[in-house]
């Protein structure tokens, strides 16, 4: 239980912002830019951003709840994932990719992630226990 305490603790003020600072610095190399709306901050180039922003305003207009949970709820951070690479759930739990599938589908690819990333924010609290997530996964999952 200790150890448990331990690791939270060091890595929320340790290891989290030294990955944090990393990526901000790899973004930076590849050229990418940022987008921030309350918490959410999007990360890519700027075709990418200006799909981004106006996905973001029309799930507002969609679903004000999921809007908040993605805004002012927990810090998150989505990316785009290059071209030739599939990222999957690698990562922080705070950290989401969007794959050039959900791009193709223009603005309603972009909202099917940010209602996936809503549900793993409200359905995924920081305490949560491992084995708790894979029944509410695959209530998710088709």
């Amino acid at each position: 239980m200790r150890s448990c305490f331990l690791y939270r603790l060091l890595s929320a003020y340790v290891l989290c912002p030294v990955w944090l600072l990393g990526f901000r610095l790899a973004a930076r190399v590849r050229g990418l830019r940022r987008l921030r709306v309350g918490k959410l901050s999007v990360w890519g180039d700027a075709g990418f951003l200006a799909l981004c922003r106006p996905s973001i305003e029309r799930l507002e207009s969609l679903d004000s709840t999921l809007h908040r949970v993605l805004t002012q709820g927990r810090w998150a951070w989505l990316f785009q994932a290059p071209k030739d690479c599939y990222m999957g759930n690698l990562g922080p739990p705070w950290l989401f990719s969007v794959e050039p599938p959900y791009v193709a589908w223009q603005s309603d690819g972009i909202i099917a992630r940010l209602i996936y990333i809503a549900f793993c924010m409200s359905e995924f609290p920081r305490g949560h226990k491992p084995g708790e997530s894979g029944g509410r996964h695959k209530g998710v999952n088709p």
